[in-house]
């Protein structure tokens, strides 16, 4: 994929989740609407490197999809069981965070945008 797409990707990530981490404490309504955007951001970038990305790439998504998969059949499940709705929120409410953390960690490390994720430490910018 070309490397200023990667960029904004990135960056645009990085301002979501830094934003949100920064509001929340001041505005905590707008977390949910923030966690809505950053996943569709997210979502829809991955879908672009599945479809558009090298095959190092895809194969980084490929393991996003399939934790993503893993985590909705999971939260499915325990809707199913009335003793588990506790441990059903706690899924809905904190693992996204993970998620939207390890996959933003991901697009800068092959944006390399910053020198502590960069592939080849003697790349340039």
């Amino acid at each position: 994929m070309h490397i200023a797409l990667k960029k904004i990707d990135s960056w645009g990530q990085i301002l979501l989740i830094v934003g949100t981490a920064i509001i929340a404490p001041f505005i905590p309504f707008l977390v949910l609407s923030a966690y809505i955007i950053i996943g569709a951001w997210q979502l829809i970038s991955s879908l672009i490197y599945l479809v558009a990305g090298s095959a190092k790439e895809r194969a980084h998504r490929k393991n996003y999809w399939l934790s993503i998969f893993i985590y909705t059949l999971v939260c499915f499940a325990c809707f199913n069981f009335k003793d588990l709705v506790f441990f059903t929120i706690y899924l809905l409410w904190f693992v996204p965070a993970f998620f939207a953390l390890w996959y933003g960690y991901l697009t800068v490390k092959e944006a390399n945008i910053w020198p502590l994720t960069r592939l080849n430490p003697q790349d340039k910018v």
